[in-house]
């Protein structure tokens, strides 16, 4: 499973105690890519989300939600917003780069 595949590169459990990374999310359909919330980290991201592109590399995006008026409703709304995406990245950078971007430590 490449959910497994992707925690593994990242760590695996000990990535998530050391970042404190949860709600962890993945498709039984697409199966390609590994979602978390994330805690307070240096960019403000909320959420990770990495993906398993066909050349075998992952692009890994930075997300955060952001309450907007809906003109129309009358009411606030969540809406997704992408702080930064990174592709082209290969299993071996996914911790460092995880690092370099969020400022949250994934080894000792």
């Amino acid at each position: 499973m490449i959910h497994l595949e992707i925690l593994n590169q990242l760590g695996g459990n000990r990535f998530l105690l050391m970042t404190g990374s949860k709600n962890l999310l993945y498709s039984n359909k697409d199966n390609n890519f590994l979602s978390m919330r994330l805690t307070r980290n240096k960019i403000n991201a909320k959420f990770l989300k990495i993906t398993l592109e066909v050349d075998d590399t992952y692009t890994m995006t930075f997300s955060t939600s952001k309450k907007i008026m809906d003109a129309e409703f009358g009411y606030k709304i969540d809406t997704l917003v992408i702080l930064k995406t990174i592709k082209g990245v290969y299993c071996d950078n996914l911790a460092k780069i995880f690092t370099e971007v969020t400022g949250l430590r994934s080894k000792l």
